[in-house]
């Protein structure tokens, strides 16, 4: 498992990864359903 020396970075990881999902996802539905 992960240290908890090592658990912030990793769980700043997961926040971006959640952060650009929320962003990128809503934006990538709309291109494939407009050009569909």
């Amino acid at each position: 498992m992960i240290s908890p020396r090592e658990r912030g970075r990793y769980s700043g990881y997961l926040g971006a990864v959640f952060a650009l999902a929320t962003v990128s996802g809503p934006l990538i539905g709309g291109v494939i359903v407009d050009t569909s």
